[in-house]
């Protein structure tokens, strides 16, 4: 392996061209062995642009030298990463013990910023590149203002999954609570009018979409200022932000076709580690997108305790799909505007930070559904018909109302992964916390003996089945 350092300030640089195995980690180790008395320097990076291979004695070596740095007060950092030795660290988990940035310049800066700019927790954007690209497309990002952003869960996914929804589970929401959110959810003043009719449901700038699983139709509620103060969004399960947006981006897709729904997902969880330090792993998208082909699905009856599936196994399992859901094998919409909610955590990392049992209500983290994945993700949308939105619009926000008072809303739906997106208007939001809404705190207290036995009949009367979890 060949070592170069480069010294400029009090930031020393350090190149390492070739493999960082046994043999590269023993010279390494050998190299670093003289930076130890060195007082004159502040920061440490090591730029991997040419370290073709990383192995666990390499990661080893890593992990020790920041450990030793910030023992000693100091900064480390790495940059330049080839994709092999970013795998390596994100399958080993490690991505959240190093500060990683795409070029040296942006390590630098970082390197550059007061100490006190970087403690555990900060939500300072740290990447200063205002445009990334990926096989995906190009993502052009604006930072905004500083903001803690955190996720409020009300109900839990389990409860759509097996049906179980019943008067108790089912909350109502002010508008002003749920700006930005999805779920399964409905309008209405009494259960009569609404528990049947619950169906695929999201916030985009207070305005409310949901499908009507009862009718098969989608509707829509653009609430003037405090005009709907007394009107509540009844939802069985819900996600909603709460806090600011930490970036806006303009994405391009690099092929005409468009870029997967999923892919997107994945671009914007891994470039999260540049663009924010210490991001914890979970992040929420609020999206205004032109979509080359959108493929999505329907509930066909609400998840009512009444209607759980005979089999005791979830509605979507494979055995009840066909049952409890319109799903668009082939493309339902081509060349279309969709305003879309979703939320994704990267399970590369350490969700340690995030509630275990809010994490599993947004999620249903069962071992035997992972199947190996990276990330998890969810996103509904409204999709509208003979629309046109303004890639270059200045003013996220504005577009979703002039969007929403100039379109007819063709449809409301769970969007697949398989949907495809050519350019899009995306304000994201890195979450730091999970929570419950204050509101349900009492309803907690009322339900919880009723809960307590849901789990257990949960537990005891749903078979799941021992190769899906379903």
């Amino acid at each position: 392996m060949k070592i170069d350092k480069l010294k400029r300030d009090k930031i020393i640089t350090i190149s390492m061209s070739g493999r960082l195995d046994v043999d590269g980690s023993e010279e390494m180790n050998n190299y670093l062995a003289d930076l130890d008395n060195n007082h004159e320097y502040e920061a440490l990076i090591l730029d991997m642009a040419q370290t073709s291979y990383l192995s666990s004695a390499g990661l080893r070596t890593l992990v020790s030298l920041s450990k030793k740095i910030h023992e000693n007060h100091k900064r480390m950092a790495l940059c330049n990463l080839q994709k092999f030795c970013m795998e390596v660290i994100k399958v080993t988990g490690f991505q959240n013990i190093f500060n990683i940035f795409y070029s040296l310049s942006e390590a630098e800066k970082y390197c550059s910023q007061p100490q006190e700019a970087n403690t555990a927790g900060n939500t300072e954007i740290i990447s200063d590149s205002t445009q990334m690209e990926t096989d995906g497309g190009i993502y052009q990002f604006t930072p905004l203002p500083s903001h803690s952003a955190a996720l409020a869960v009300s109900g839990e996914l389990v409860d759509i999954l097996h049906s179980h929804l019943n008067n108790a589970l089912v909350t109502g929401h002010k508008f002003k609570d749920m700006q930005y959110s999805l779920g399964f959810g409905a309008l209405g003043n009494i259960p009569s009018e609404y528990m049947e009719t619950l169906g695929e449901m999201l916030t985009v700038n207070g305005a409310m979409y949901w499908h009507n699983s009862q009718s098969g139709s989608s509707d829509y509620l653009i609430p003037a200022d405090e005009a709907a103060g007394n009107v509540l969004i009844q939802s069985g399960f819900d996600v909603a932000l709460s806090g600011g947006f930490s970036e806006f981006i303009r994405f391009s897709s690099a092929d005409k076709t468009g870029t997967p729904l999923e892919q997107i997902y994945q671009d914007l969880l891994r470039l999260a580690g540049t663009r924010k330090h210490a991001f914890r792993g979970v992040l929420w998208c609020s999206m205004i997108s032109y979509a080359g082909a959108v493929c999505g699905r329907n509930l066909t009856k609400a998840p009512l305790n009444e209607h759980h599936p005979s089999n005791g196994k979830t509605i979507n399992h494979p055995s009840n799909i066909e049952e409890w859901f319109n799903t668009d094998l082939l493309p339902e919409h081509r060349d279309c505007t969709c305003m879309i909610s979703g939320v994704a955590i990267d399970l590369m990392r350490d969700l340690s930070d995030y509630s275990e049992p809010l994490l599993e209500r947004i999620f249903y983290l069962n071992p035997a559904m992972l199947g190996g994945k990276e990330f998890l993700s969810r996103s509904h949308a409204a999709i509208f018909k003979d629309a046109t939105y303004k890639h270059d619009a200045p003013d996220f926000a504005e577009e979703c109302r002039r969007i929403s008072a100039d379109s007819l809303l063709e449809r409301c739906c769970e969007l697949q992964d398989k949907t495809r997106i050519k350019n899009a208007l995306i304000a994201l939001a890195y979450i730091d916390n999970l929570e419950t809404p204050a509101q349900l705190d009492t309803m907690f207290a009322r339900t919880l003996d009723y809960k307590l036995n849901r789990d257990n009949l949960l537990r005891h009367t749903y078979h799941l089945d021992k190769d899906t979890g379903q």
